[in-house]
Parts: C-alpha cells; structure tokens; sequence
C-alpha cells in the first residue's frame, strides 16, 4: 500500500476529527442536541427527516419552512472516545521535566483499566446543504424534501494493543484481535418525504394519527473499513512467536481523491468538486408514525436508513490469512512472511455493499405546562454502521419557554448506547417570526469539568419560517 493511501486511511478511519452519519446516536439540528438527542417525538417540520417523517404532518402555522447555509450554515460535530479524558492523554502522553514520561507499573495498570471494555472513539458532524418542507390541505398532506452531506468515522481499539505495547509479548500470552473495528464514510443523501393524517377522531384537533415515508437517494464518495478480524498473536515456551492472521477489510474512493493502490499501474491526480463523483450508490427508506393524544400528549415510532450501498469505483479488498511463526528473528524470510501475513495484500474486485445505519426509534413526549415540555427517547441501531449502535441509547429531554421575548432553554441528558452519559445545553429563538436560530451541545459536561472531557460537541442551525 502507497504511503498516500496508508495516510488518508488512517486519517479516515482512526481519527476522531471528521464527520459523521445520523443512524441511531446522531442528531443534526441544534434544537436535538439541547435536548440530548431527545427527538423522536419532538421533531417538527423540515428536522422531522431522517428522524420520524410523521412528524412533518404535526401542527404547525408556518406552511413553507426553508433551511439552508444562510444566514449561517447549519450544521453538528461531536468528537472524542468513551475511555480516555483530556488529563488522562495529558498525563500518559505528555512530558515530565521536559522528557517524555517513563510510566511505572501502576501507570501501566492504570492505563490498562482505561481500555477494559475496549477503546471505542467516534465523530459526528453533519452539514445540511438545503431542506425545505411544504404544508398542503389536510386531505393531501406534507411534502419536504432534504439534501444533506454526511461523514462518519468510528473505531475500536481491542485491550490487547495497548497490553502487547507496555507489556511486550511474555510467554504464554494469547493477544486477541477480534474487537478491532474501524469504519468511515462519507455520503450526500438526497432525500424526498411525505406525511399525512391517517386518523382523525371526533375531538379533533386532538387525538389523531399521521404516517410518513421518506425515499433516499445516496451518493457515497469514500468507504473504509474492517469487515473481519479474527487475528491472534502469542509466545511460546521458546519466545517463537505464533498466531493466526485473519483480517477482510474493504475501501472505495471517488476518482476525485486521487487514491492509488498498490496493485493500480496508473497515479490519478486529485481533484475538488462540490459533486464529486460518486464511488457508491443507494436507496434507503424511512418509515414512522406519530399519535396526538389529546393536546399534550405525542407517541412516535419510526424505523430510518432501511437501505444499502453498493459501492463500484475503486473498490478493493484487503485480506490477510495463515499461520504466523517465527522462531528466528535474524532469519530475514520468517521476517518477510510474517510481515506479509500481517499487512495482508489488496486486490481490485468489481464491488462490495454496506448496510446503511439502520435504527429503531420509540418516543414519548408531554407538554406539562403551556411553557414546560418533557421528552423520552429510546434509540437503537440494527448494526454497527458508523454513526449508528446495536446498544440502545435512552434520554431525556426538557424545553422551557419561560417568555415570549427570552429564548427557549433546552436541556437533558442521555445513557448508553456508543457515548454513554451525556448532559445537554441549548438555546433557541425566533427572529420577527420569521428566523429561528438555534445552539447546542449535547456535553455540556465537557465543558463544564473540561479536564475531565472525553467528548466535545456544539451544533448551530437556521431556519426559514414563511
């Protein structure tokens, strides 16, 4: 693999700096985040899409909403890991007396407990180039349409690395591989949505029922990521060196990003498009339904990005298979071999598919008071997509409109799923009835006790109301 490559994969899959995809942990709208991702049954109008397209039908006097990059682009990011602070990188990482610090063995302990359940690190960010959504007569319903850019990244770094690098390779010691995960992408959805009352009851306007459908079409201008990894690595009695290698992984780039592999005979030169072409193409669906009980009261349910991607231009696959040994480190063809087993060899192949990050979402919310709303949340992913997890994520989430002249307070906190805790923060108001503007972040923890951080995040958006 060319340096070049070797470079934008690691960067592409192992760091925790780029942008990421909705799925069942992300949130692209600064109202979600100041609510902890409470969403379901809280998304009204154009940031109903990609969440629950029934809730495009809910009440609602504006009957065009228009959101765009002006007057300020919006947009979502959300970087870190679950198992290592800002002190922690500080400490082990840093430099003592001006050398770099020699850890001890509780240091080395200590370091060890940070990656008990694994080292997972993600980001998200999501960038909302155009959504605009209109309401129609009741017997017809809503339309809205969206065209979003999305990236995604996330990784998980087994235990046995950080063990094999502090405590090198002792006899006897079987380091396992398995839980090392790394994917990313980058898609641009171009999605289309309607929704309309299924059920009106005699109290009407309380107690109705809507339905939605969004239809996606997605464009995906690069893949990376593991499909397989079932690698092990252990010294015997006699400090040989032995073990399995067996790793798949797959890569596709749009022709734009000037990626060569090893086995290509011909060096593309990079070029920037804001329509690059795209390396992989898909459809996806969105389905939800929304029930209005009385006049405080919203049920959701919904199930997004059922779909997938077959990705076509530049794809290639990475394997590595075989026994590894190695009993003489001077033997410069055991070297090889093990070198070879390890690093795996690429191959050109036609095309290879991923599933899009498809989820589960359930939510309940409550206008307590005419100023005071509640939200309870349940999401989770049918597979481990980025931006999406197959451990479900709770939360809670709380909106105050104390005055008409103030701005609205958001807050609450979220649990499980591939963050963990969460606590949000937000405000959000409307100019001349006319603008809304909104600001977030789903850890205001970390910036509370920012030492202590493990994740950063702040979200902006605008909204046109006509």
């Amino acid at each position: 693999m060319k340096n070049k490559f070797k470079l934008i994969l690691a960067f592409l899959c192992l760091s925790s700096s780029i942008f990421a995809q909705l799925g069942s942990e992300g949130a692209f709208d600064a109202k979600s985040f100041g609510l902890a991702k409470t969403y379901n049954a809280v998304s009204n109008g154009v940031y109903s899409i990609g969440i629950n397209p029934a809730n495009l039908a809910a009440f609602s006097a504006d009957k065009v909403e228009i959101a765009t990059i002006l007057p300020l682009p919006s947009f979502s990011i959300k970087a870190g890991t679950n198992f290592i602070t800002i002190n922690d990188i500080n400490y082990f990482f840093g430099k003592q007396n001006g050398q770099a610090r020699v850890l001890t063995d509780g240091d080395k302990q200590r370091l060890m407990d940070l990656f008990a359940d694994g080292g997972t690190g993600s980001a998200s960010m999501t960038i909302n180039l155009f959504m605009m959504k209109i309401n129609f007569d009741q017997s017809f319903g809503t339309i809205a349409f969206s065209i979003n850019d999305v990236v995604s990244a996330r990784f998980n770094i087994p235990s046995s690395i950080p063990e094999l690098a502090l405590y090198g390779n002792p006899a006897g010691k079987v380091f396992d591989f398995s839980s090392l995960d790394a994917k990313s992408w980058y898609l641009r959805s171009y999605a289309l949505s309607y929704a309309r009352r299924i059920f009106t009851s005699s109290s009407y306007p309380y107690d109705i029922l809507t339905a939605g459908v969004t239809v996606k079409y997605v464009q995906g201008f690069y893949y990376a990521g593991t499909s397989r990894v079932n690698s092990t690595l252990s010294t015997g009695t006699s400090n040989q060196i032995q073990g399995t290698a067996d790793y798949v992984a797959y890569s596709a780039f749009s022709g734009n990003f000037g990626v060569k592999y090893d086995f290509d005979s011909v060096k593309t030169k990079s070029s920037f498009s804001l329509f690059p072409d795209p390396a992989g193409t898909g459809t996806g669906f969105d389905l939800g339904v929304s029930a209005f009980l009385g006049d405080t009261w919203r049920l959701s349910f919904a199930i997004t990005d059922i779909g997938k991607i077959k990705w076509t231009q530049n794809a290639a696959q990475f394997t590595a298979t075989g026994s590894i040994y190695l009993d003489d480190i001077t033997n410069s063809a055991q070297r090889d071999s093990l070198k070879d087993k390890i690093v795996g060899k690429s191959k050109k192949i036609d095309s290879f598919e991923t599933n899009l990050p498809t989820a589960l979402r359930i939510g309940i919310s409550n206008h307590v008071t005419s100023s005071l709303m509640i939200a309870f949340d349940y999401n989770v992913g049918f597979n481990d997509m980025p931006g999406n997890s197959v451990k479900a994520r709770y939360s809670i989430g709380c909106e105050w409109d104390l005055l008409n002249w103030l701005p609205y307070v958001r807050s609450g906190v979220s649990f499980g799923g591939y963050y963990g805790f969460g606590w949000a923060l937000g405000a959000g108001f409307r100019l001349f009835n006319l603008l809304d503007i909104n600001l977030a972040t789903s850890d205001f923890n970390s910036f509370a006790a920012p030492n202590k951080a493990k994740y950063l995040s702040v979200a902006l958006d605008t909204k046109w109301n006509f």
